[in-house]
């Protein structure tokens, strides 16, 4: 017992420096712009489920199981996390504290974080459902949106989250969706909200920009020898021995052309981002071939052959997410116009937002139970066609 009152009084005491260390002095009357501090309050706050609880979350999300009282009681007794987040959420700015200077060897424990809470956020999105009060379930799912933007304000890593994130938000979506009777004064304000949430930028290339300069401090002889004594992030044996092998001989020349090398590969890398799909992802693939082909010859590429990333897979996440929101605002109109003429359409209308793997109007398809939205181009990465599967409420 004394132990969780002590947990419980740190807890309060960090909450209290964050905020103090954060703001002016005039910290209860001015209004938090920083995202962060609301986040971190609400790690703070979370308490987590046990392996059961989990269990049991998990099958209600998916739809196994009804809400129940100890899930409702878990939700209610993490009610206070919900708000911070949401408030979190609503707020542009985020700006972590990240210490990049510290590179690979930099935390980032709060993506972790941001995951698991993202899920009690999707638990009371669906509980709300249940309970018929689709707005505030459609508001949860948006603010599991506005989540992964604050995610992808970062690192790389930081913009693989968001991309886990956003499929999180439009998977919780879709069920919703399928629950609700039809509305179109909801339909139309969800359609205007999603709509302020895509006229903020896409951070995929500022992302890349930082983990360009952040790895790019690794092409000294110090950083370098520091990176390839860790094997475990470095995978092929066989690449370690080489880049061994040629940092024993290095000299400052060596690093400036890697450094070279490296600015080079990344400058490739972003100009792809702006091609067509399959364009791009082909491109992409061509750059990673490049680098494992030069590095058996070429010593200026032992660098981007250690620390560059599979950025074709990456991107073709990007497109799979971005595909998958897409499909939501698709659906949303044959939702709308099912709630004004009682039947679904016979065709997809004309222009609504495209498959981007294809760059064409999505395939659309009417079920017993719904209908389906199909994308015409294959996500190369995965070798697959995708497509999502809207129910209608009788």
């Amino acid at each position: 017992m004394k132990s969780i009152t002590k947990n419980k009084l740190t807890m309060a005491l960090c909450i209290i420096t964050v905020l103090f260390l954060s703001t002016s002095s005039e910290v209860f009357a001015q209004a938090i712009d920083n995202a962060a501090l609301l986040y971190y309050q609400a790690f703070l706050l979370y308490e987590k489920p046990d392996g059961t609880m989990d269990k049991m979350l998990s099958d209600f999300r998916d739809g196994k199981i009804k809400a129940n009282e100890i899930i409702e009681q878990h939700i209610e007794k993490n009610s206070r996390v919900v708000d911070l987040i949401v408030k979190a959420a609503d707020i542009q700015n985020c700006n972590w504290g990240y210490d990049y200077s510290q590179g690979l060897e930099m935390t980032m424990p709060n993506l972790a974080q941001l995951r698991q809470i993202a899920y009690l956020i999707q638990d009371e999105a669906k509980l709300f459902s249940e309970q018929g009060n689709y707005r505030m379930a459609l508001d949860r799912s948006l603010s599991m949106h506005k989540m992964a933007l604050h995610s992808a304000n970062s690192a790389l890593i930081g913009y693989l989250v968001a991309i886990v994130l956003s499929r999180q938000a439009n998977t919780s979506i879709q069920g919703i969706l399928a629950d609700m009777p039809e509305d179109l004064q909801t339909l139309d304000w969800f359609r205007n909200q999603l709509a302020e949430i895509d006229n903020r930028p896409s951070l995929l290339k500022d992302a890349i920009n930082v983990e360009s300069n952040v790895l790019g401090t690794y092409m000294t002889k110090e950083k370098f020898n520091e990176f390839l004594c860790n094997k475990d992030l470095v995978a092929e044996a066989s690449l370690l021995k080489i880049a061994r092998e040629r940092l024993h001989n290095a000299d400052e020349q060596f690093f400036i052309r890697n450094r070279d090398y490296w600015q080079n590969h990344f400058a490739a890398v972003k100009a792809a981002l702006d091609m067509p799909y399959a364009q791009a992802f082909a491109e992409l693939k061509r750059t990673e071939e490049k680098v494992k082909t030069d590095v058996t010859e070429n010593p200026d590429a032992t660098g981007a052959a250690i620390l560059a990333a599979p950025f074709a897979r990456i991107y073709s996440q990007h497109i799979a997410a971005k595909t998958f929101s897409n499909a939501i605002k698709a659906a949303l109109e044959i939702y709308t116009i099912k709630a004004r003429s009682g039947r679904l359409p016979e065709k997809l209308p004309a222009g609504l937002p495209k498959d981007l793997f294809s760059d064409k109007d999505f395939e659309y398809e009417k079920t017993n139970k719904g209908f389906v939205i199909r994308c015409q181009g294959k996500e190369l990465n995965e070798g697959k066609i995708n497509q999502y599967e809207f129910k209608v409420k009788d």
